[in-house]
């Protein structure tokens, strides 16, 4: 066995340890700017020189080797303008840009002033600068038996959550049917507002990009936490309303409760809401993803633990059976057939 892990390690190793793995390497390519294309910050004192020139019939070689030749350097992917910059300064060129480009966008194309001297030199150093070392480089792909065994570890965690919510819930409520009115709740929040997402990043000319992202996974487990919140604070006014003349819950009772607690769920949702609305608008496209999983969650957890959560305390006798059913019809294939057998004998 202890050789059987040395082989494997030989074999991954070399693959960790290779030097390509960390290359971000973008391809180059130098042409020539023609004098009559627009050189962005061209020295006006070029036209004057090169008229001069035209009246003589000799030129010294060294004014030939520091005139100034503008040259185009062209990229085979778009590159930002601050990794430009950052390239040219580590092939030692800093001021080689010439001006007129703007901070934080990309370009496939910039325009370079250098001397006849300095170009053959300049082509190698920009070109090897280009090829910056990335000893984190971004992992964009996993295989399939790593994806298998992280979906198969969500599904067990979201399982266990759920399970933990119930029992929580029921331990702290004092029976069953709170904690899965509350799961369930949870659900239907988590489904719609994914609902959403799918439609707004469908119409993204109108939504802007929306698309599954990590700050998009925290802004469902923030959903989760204000909708069972606010499911709890509901479902604490029916407790309280329980413990006096009535002990069964009725539509007089849910009503009773939801009216005592509309005023602050009103209020504390719409208090939620102006603020991610507001990031939404103002907070540029890093937070637009998450801000608008919170303005959907917030209206939907509202209107769930209202319209959701207590209708399934008040029809639990109901729901009960449907979970029964389902059960059943879930564990046949391991009881059926011992009936069968049993019936046979």
């Amino acid at each position: 066995m202890l050789q059987k892990y040395r082989k494997l390690s030989e074999k991954i190793l070399p693959i960790f340890l290779d030097k390509n793995l960390h290359i971000d390497k973008t391809n180059v390519t130098f042409d020539l700017l023609a004098r009559g294309e627009s050189t962005l910050n061209a020295d006006p004192k070029s036209g004057e020189e090169e008229s001069n020139r035209e009246g003589t019939t000799a030129v010294d070689e060294s004014s030939r080797s520091v005139e100034v030749m503008p040259i185009t350097l062209k990229m085979d992917h778009p590159v930002k303008l601050a990794k430009i910059q950052e390239a040219l300064s580590m092939a030692g060129y800093p001021d080689a840009l010439m001006e007129g480009y703007e901070e934080g966008k990309e370009y496939e194309s910039v325009n370079l002033n250098t001397s006849v001297s300095e170009f053959d030199d300049m082509k190698v150093k920009v070109a090897a600068a280009f090829s910056i070392a990335d000893p984190f480089k971004r992992v964009v792909s996993i295989g399939s038996t790593v994806a298998a065994e992280m979906k198969s570890r969500a599904t067990l965690a979201l399982i266990f959550a759920c399970l933990a919510i119930i029992i929580y819930i029921w331990f702290r409520f004092g029976e069953l049917k709170f904690g899965v009115a509350a799961v369930l709740t949870l659900v239907h929040d988590v489904l719609i507002t994914l609902g959403a997402v799918a439609v707004a990043d469908h119409f993204g000319n109108i939504f802007g990009d929306i698309k599954i992202s990590l700050p998009m996974i925290a802004a469902f487990l923030t959903l989760i936490g204000y909708s069972l919140n606010d499911t709890i604070v509901l479902f604490d006014r029916i407790r309280e309303n329980l413990s006096g003349k009535q002990k069964k819950i009725s539509h007089e009772l849910i009503n009773s409760s939801i009216n005592q607690n509309l005023n602050r769920t009103i209020l504390t949702s719409l208090t939620t809401f102006g603020v991610v609305m507001v990031l939404y608008f103002v907070g540029g496209p890093a937070i637009h993803g998450f801000a608008f999983v919170m303005m959907v969650g917030v209206v939907v957890g509202t209107y769930s633990s209202i319209f959701i959560a207590s209708p399934i305390l008040l029809e639990w006798e109901y729901i009960k059976n449907i979970f029964r059913i389902f059960f059943l019809a879930v564990t046949s294939p391991f009881w059926f057939p011992v009936r069968l057998m049993r019936k046979g004998n």
